[in-house]
């Protein structure tokens, strides 16, 4: 069995283990779409995925999708099922550097209410709060 077939199978295996599956393809896609839509006051936002130890912070995938269960071709997440999302997380501030590295780095924040509000009208998301920010669960287990 090759790698990729391994790393399949055991997701598979992980997701069948969860005790409750909160999200389904749709609701990834109205996600990414409501973060989209507020992508002036949100940065930073990370994607973490089943099996993977990696927050994903490159571009946010959306709002228009090519496909229904996957990313399509998107970076680094290209073809990746939305299945294998464990949780979306949006910090509350952030830090960039603007205008190249001998600058200093400028603190930011994420218009989190924003998005709540949004989600809120879209249906109902399992949003969590941890330390610095917001989670998205895909999944909870025992």
């Amino acid at each position: 069995m090759s790698n990729a077939a391994e790393n399949r199978r055991r997701i598979e295996r992980r997701i069948v283990a969860a005790r409750i599956k909160h999200m389904s393809n749709t609701k990834w896609r109205k996600l990414f779409g409501a973060i989209h839509s507020l992508r002036n006051r949100l940065s930073n936002v990370g994607i973490k995925f089943l099996n993977d130890d990696r927050l994903f912070t490159d571009a946010i995938p959306g709002p228009d999708f090519d496909c229904d269960d996957n990313f399509g071709e998107c970076g680094g997440v290209s073809y990746t099922p939305f299945a294998h999302i464990e949780f979306v997380q949006i910090p509350g501030k952030y830090t960039r550097k603007v205008n190249g590295p001998q600058n200093a780095a400028t603190e930011y924040t994420n218009d989190i209410n924003g998005l709540i509000k949004q989600l809120a009208e879209l249906g109902s998301f399992p949003i969590v709060e941890y330390d610095r920010g917001i989670r998205i669960l895909g999944y909870e287990w025992d």
